[in-house]
Parts: structure tokens; sequence; C-alpha cells
């Protein structure tokens, strides 16, 4: 993954979703994802500002994959100057979507 594809990812998903208000879940499939450490940090710095990305409140961000480069992104992403964001990740689609719906009931029952 590049820097490149980052912004693309997050343009998509704006465009997708720009007129849904609310809670919203980014499922992100990265089971075969690489990148250098140079891309890595500036994906993760897109990720923080992008509109739809980590830093975005209403977004709810899953992962899938659980290879070192997962489990990478997901410690940087818990770091304060990375937004401290807490992201799941599962090993199928089906496993992410469980937890959507979990958590979306959860968000019914307050």
């Amino acid at each position: 993954m590049t820097v490149e594809d980052a912004r693309a990812l997050f343009s998509k998903t704006n465009m997708f979703l720009s007129d849904v208000y609310g809670q919203k879940y980014h499922i992100s499939d990265f089971r075969e994802a690489t990148s250098t450490f140079s891309d890595m940090i500036q994906i993760l710095a897109t990720a923080r500002n992008a509109e739809g990305g980590t830093g975005d409140l209403m977004m709810k961000v899953i992962f899938l994959g659980t290879d070192e480069w997962v489990k990478k992104a997901i410690a940087w992403f818990k770091q304060p100057q990375y937004g401290g964001v807490d992201i799941p990740a599962f090993l199928t689609l089906e496993d992410a979507w469980q937890f959507v719906r979990q958590d979306i009931a959860k968000i019914a029952i307050s």
C-alpha cells in the first residue's frame, strides 16, 4: 500500500458515505498489504487527517488481516501522535461484520 492508495481509499470512502449521518464503519482488507516504512508513516498521517479516516469521530475503522503489517499499523494508531485509536482486526469479513452488528446493537441500546 502506498500513500496514493491511502488517499484514494479515503476519497472513495467519502464519496460513498457523504450522505450518511451518524456512526459509520470502514472495513479495510489489508490481508495482502505491504508498504515501506516511509510509506507507512505517511499513510498514518494521511489516515489521521483525512475525512473518513481514523481521526473522524463518526468513523469506526476495522482491519482485515493479522500479519505484521496490520499488527504494526494497529500499534502505531494507538500512539497519541497518530490519533490514539484502537482498531480491531479480524481474519475474515464475516467476523468483521459480526463486530459491526454487535456494535450497532450496543448503540441502539444506549
